[in-house]
């Protein structure tokens, strides 16, 4: 499955429009939809909620003011609309931004949020493509067939 980010380029972009790379690499290997599904995780004896930015079946971006340290794991569960059950994943940080980076920002980047960028993680291949059919169905539901074709067989 190949997935086209919302402007149309086939990858390199952050969930708010700047370059995912490290050196000059680029630091993704999924292109993402933007779409906004909540996510419950916990940390320090608490369950935070919050949402994400854009999703693939490789990983997501959560918007946060905390994020997690790089190469940090945690469980985390998906509450995506029109399934009876909570998605229960694990992913590690790969990326973060955090709040002070973005501060005194111009209006020329409104959207901007502080989080972190997620790869996930599965045991076995089944699982990936079991969560790899979810999205497509996600993706499909929130574009609908013609465009969703588009964005994911491009």
């Amino acid at each position: 499955m190949t997935m086209q980010t919302a402007s149309g380029t086939d990858a390199g972009t952050t969930a708010y429009g700047g370059e995912a790379s490290v050196e000059g690499r680029n630091r993704r290997t999924e292109d993402r939809v933007p779409m906004s599904i909540r996510v419950r995780y916990p940390r320090r004896n608490a369950f935070f909620f919050e949402y994400t930015r854009n999703i693939s079946h490789g990983g997501m971006f959560i918007a946060t003011q905390q994020p997690f340290a790089i190469g940090t794991r945690f469980r985390f569960d998906l509450e995506v609309p029109g399934e009876d059950r909570l998605i229960s994943l694990m992913g590690e940080v790969r990326w973060t931004v955090e709040p002070r980076q973005i501060e005194g920002m111009s209006a020329s980047a409104p959207d901007v949020d502080a989080g972190m960028g997620i790869q996930f993680l599965f045991d076995e291949d089944s699982d990936r493509d079991a969560f790899d059919g979810r999205v497509r169905k996600m993706v499909e539901e929130a574009f609908g067939p013609k465009i969703s074709q588009e964005i994911l067989e491009a």
